[in-house]
């Protein structure tokens, strides 16, 4: 059912949202998908997923946020449901050095999070910006709340390292990759290691076709019947404005 409703949602929406030019935030960056998506592992399914974006690049303090959703059932049982959502707010310290407050949250049952929660600071620095190539590193000190199943709650505290590359290829093609290692310190078997990458098509100013390759591996599962691993490739249409 989800599934249908989105494709009509796109057919619906595709030629008024080309024509408008949305004046609401008018400093930020705005994008809106609608993905299919092939994933494996966890759960080896085809199906639908919306991610919203809405951020502010530029200027001394910046903000990003990212949510990405995934639903898929099949006669009438859910065989994917998974939320990720990502907050950042930056601030310069100096010319390529700045601090920043994010916060994470995810839920996928099928993997066996139920809940997986963490906030803190952290310190990035810009390696490389020139027209072509940005470059940064950034790591942060995080509060995290997790919930798994079939295992007792628990708190920890954890360090993520994430590294994010851009390379714009030509005027209309953007290629994008996003890495991060995340490790509990009370528990060093308990980590998770995240790659995204992304091949931007540009067709306008508002318009996109988005290419994505999703890997996502935890080191320890709750049970056997879980696997390591989870394997995503999404084709996406990306309204930006």
């Amino acid at each position: 059912m989800f599934k249908y409703l989105l494709i009509f949602l796109v057919i619906l929406l595709c030629p008024q949202i080309y024509a408008l030019d949305i004046n609401f935030l008018p400093h930020w960056e705005k994008e809106g998908r609608i993905s299919y998506a092939s994933s494996s592992g966890n759960t080896d399914d085809d199906e639908l997923s919306i991610r919203i974006k809405v951020n502010k690049p530029k200027g001394n303090d910046r903000f990003f946020s990212d949510l990405e959703y995934y639903l898929e059932s099949e006669d009438g049982d859910e065989t994917e449901n998974e939320l990720t959502i990502n907050l950042r707010y930056e601030h310069t310290i100096r010319k390529k050095l700045f601090y920043f407050i994010n916060g994470y949250y995810k839920r996928d049952e099928f993997s066996g999070t139920l809940s997986r929660t963490y906030a803190g600071p952290g310190l990035g620095y810009t390696l490389i910006d020139t027209d072509k190539h940005n470059l940064q590193i950034l790591d942060s000190l995080n509060y995290e709340y997790e919930s798994i199943k079939e295992k007792p709650n628990s708190s920890n505290v954890n360090n993520v390292l994430r590294i994010i590359y851009t390379y714009n290829i030509y005027k209309n093609i953007e290629f994008s990759e996003e890495f991060s290692y995340d490790i509990a310190f009370n528990n060093t078997d308990r980590y998770f290691v995240d790659s995204e990458s992304s091949l931007d098509f540009k067709i306008n100013k508002h318009l996109s076709i988005v290419f994505n390759y999703i890997v996502e591996y935890q080191n320890i599962i709750p049970e056997d019947e879980y696997k390591h691993t989870d394997k995503k490739f999404l084709v996406s249409l990306a309204f930006k404005f």
